[in-house]
């Protein structure tokens, strides 16, 4: 199954709540992630600009959203961050795929009709010109 990390923070009523009444929370979130089809691999009390990490697999993305929108509907979570993790053997399968795919791949240069070579940022067409790179890397031309 998928693996999802997830960190935030909690809000200033939840950790004077946890302080006042302080609970291990492992127990509730492995029984939401169970009732989604997930499993929790982990959670940890981080410290900077997250104050949560939680590690978790889930079948899918709908599920994996699930329970995290869950957890947040109780209010004392906020600025959550949710992303796909793969395992290193999942990661070398996916750069041998990208390995084949980019071997038949060309980048074409859109003004020129041609392929690109190399990586230089041409002056556009007209004084004025203000087009993005062709190789679409998001800086100015010219």
């Amino acid at each position: 199954m998928p693996i999802y990390i997830s960190r935030g923070r909690f809000t200033s009523d939840a950790v004077k709540g946890m302080l006042a009444k302080p609970e291990n929370r492992e127990e509730a979130v492995a029984k939401l992630f169970k009732s989604v089809g997930g499993r929790l691999i982990g959670w940890y009390l981080t410290f900077g600009h997250h104050d949560w990490l939680v590690i978790g697999e889930f079948p899918d993305e709908k599920a994996a959203a699930s329970a995290i929108l869950a957890a947040a509907a109780g209010g004392s979570l906020s600025e959550i961050e949710t992303t796909v993790a793969m395992t290193a053997k999942d990661a070398h399968a996916t750069f041998q795929s990208a390995g084949k795919a980019a071997k038949g791949f060309r980048m074409y240069d859109i003004l020129r009709d041609r392929p690109v070579v190399g990586h230089r940022h041409r002056r556009g067409v007209g004084a004025n010109s203000i087009a993005l790179c062709s190789r679409a890397c998001g800086q100015p031309r010219g």
